[in-house]
Parts: structure tokens; C-alpha cells; sequence
């Protein structure tokens, strides 16, 4: 979507860094003035992609939205253990907007605590998006929050089949006015998937946020 822009501009130096968190965008040149313009050209375009300068990671991106939205998020994790919780809680100033989370590993916690119907749990498997739904809509209701926000699957590297893989996550999101599941295949790598998870999950948060804001 960029690349006639970065063409116009043969002296200003665009380096694309991938990792697993995202892409950092670097820009350098011998004249500002040409790094100013190319980039008031390029904001825009990707402005739904774009979370923060240096330094600014994704946790503290949502959280500037929940608190310009007046709005509070609850957490309740299976697969990634807690993970988006440390992640809000790594933030200053968090208890505003984050109500809390509940790690929800086994099924008996997901029916106990959150609510999840054991029907669902027996029909569906606890790796699924109907679990994931039905663990933010209870998170959500428990705590009281604007938001739920759910994580539940198959981290690895054992515990896969042919119909749900290693690397298999749903992430659930319920909000005033209905609630929604998302679907994504990973990595083998236990430690890999729980961190891409925790991302996406933040990543669906912010692109949420910004709609309704």
C-alpha cells in the first residue's frame, strides 16, 4: 500500500523489521524535512496498522484506548496462562481499565468459574470457539467489565490431532452488544504461540476499540 510513496522519496532509507510481535517501520535519512513528508503521506495509509513509536508496545496502545473510551476489559485465559494479564498489569496506571483475569486451564474451572456449559465443553472440546465465547461472555459477567477477552488452545508442542493441530488458538471477545471469535493457527513452539496469542488477542482489542471510538 506504501510502495509508490517510498518509490517518490530514492534518498530516504525504509527498512521493514519483522519479529513476532509485529514489524517495526524504520525510516532514516540525511534530511528530516524529506522523513517528515514521507511519513505524513504514509500515516494515514497505515493508521490501522500502526500502534505506536519507539518503545510503545502494543499493551500500552490498548490501554490509551480503553481510557480515552472510558471503557474496562476482564481477561480470562486458558492457553496463554495469564500472559495478556502481566502484559495489561506490566502498564502503570492498568487498574483504570483492567478489572482482572482468571486463569481458566481446565475444564473445571471453565464450567465452575466462568460458566462455560459442560454441553459445550462435551460437544465442542475446550479448544474451540464456542469455549472461547462462552469464557468472555463469563469473564465479562463476572467482573463486571465492558470487555471480555478470552484465549483457549493447543500450545504444544504435544496435545494436537489432525482436526485441532498444534498452534490451533480461538480468542473470544464480548462486548456490550454482542460478541465475536477468531481463529488462528501458530507455531509448534509452546513459548511461540503463547506470546503470538497474547498479541493477537491485544491486536483484536485495539482494532475494536477503534471502531467504536
Amino acid at each position: 500500500k506504501i510502495e509508490s510513496i517510498i518509490s517518490n522519496y530514492p534518498i530516504v532509507n525504509i527498512a521493514f523489521l519483522p519479529r513476532f510481535t509485529g514489524v517495526d517501520l524504520r525510516i532514516s535519512s540525511t534530511d528530516a524535512d524529506l522523513i517528515e513528508e514521507m511519513v505524513s503521506q504514509i500515516a494515514p495509509i497505515i493508521k490501522k496498522y500502526h500502534f505506536g513509536g519507539e518503545g510503545v508496545e502494543l499493551e500500552n496502545a490498548v490501554g490509551r484506548l480503553l481510557v480515552q473510551s472510558g471503557k474496562t476489559i476482564a481477561t480470562a485465559e486458558s492457553c496463554t496462562g495469564g500472559l495478556i494479564g502481566d502484559r495489561f498489569t506490566n502498564v502503570s496506571g492498568s487498574s483504570a481499565y483492567y478489572k482482572g483475569g482468571i486463569v481458566a486451564y481446565s475444564n473445571e474451572v471453565k464450567h465452575n468459574v466462568l460458566g462455560v456449559k459442560n454441553k459445550t465443553l462435551n460437544a465442542y472440546g475446550a479448544v474451540s470457539e464456542e469455549t472461547a465465547l462462552e469464557m468472555a461472555i463469563g469473564v465479562r459477567r463476572l467482573l463486571k467489565s465492558n470487555i471480555g477477552l478470552s484465549t483457549t488452545g493447543i500450545a504444544g508442542p504435544t496435545g494436537g490431532t489432525d482436526e485441532k493441530p498444534v498452534g490451533l488458538i480461538y480468542v473470544g471477545l464480548s462486548y456490550e452488544g454482542g460478541n465475536k471469535a477468531f481463529k488462528f493457527i501458530f507455531t509448534p513452539s509452546r513459548l511461540t504461540n503463547k506470546r503470538m496469542t497474547s498479541q493477537a488477542a491485544l491486536n483484536i482489542t485495539r482494532l475494536f476499540l477503534l471502531d467504536v471510538s
